[in-house]
């Protein structure tokens, strides 16, 4: 016959206890986390649907003509058009901000239209000017080219 004790030993070892209850509720925390993270990625594209505007500025429709700087704006997204000056949030010229430039309007998914007009004049000295514009989503940045005055 066995002592109580050895037979203790048998039936449950020493010092597991309570270690699979704790990586269960661990993986049951981590996969509810998870759900929660993808239900609000879900509901982002109904929540936020100016995220989904997306536009390009092509590089033949940003030029400098007589001291003013033009930037043309294609909207390629189809969730609405991008509205003139509300959904532009960034508007700079050479690091300086060029909101007041901005032409108001709509501009339609696939269509093209201005949408700043800096009038820069003797701060447009010759060479390649850095612009900016962009919605709370994306920023588009292109290079534009000023000739010296009367060239």
């Amino acid at each position: 016959m066995m002592p109580s004790g050895a037979r203790q030993r048998l039936v449950s070892p020493p010092h597991r206890k309570g270690l699979t209850v704790s990586l269960s509720v661990l993986l049951l925390f981590l996969i509810t986390v998870s759900l929660a993270a993808t239900a609000l990625t879900f509901l982002a594209g109904y929540l936020f649907p100016q995220v989904s505007k997306s536009f390009s500025l092509p590089a033949e429709g940003t030029f400098c003509l007589q001291g003013e700087i033009q930037v043309y704006l294609f909207a390629s997204g189809t969730q609405g058009a991008i509205r003139v000056p509300e959904d532009i949030v960034v508007a700079e010229v050479d690091g300086a901000d060029a909101r007041a430039g901005l032409v108001a309007g709509s501009i339609p998914g696939g269509a093209s239209r201005p949408v700043l007009r800096w009038a820069c004049g003797s701060r447009c000295p010759q060479g390649y000017h850095e612009v900016n514009v962009g919605t709370i989503s994306a920023v588009q940045q292109v290079a534009v080219y000023c000739a010296p005055p009367g060239a």
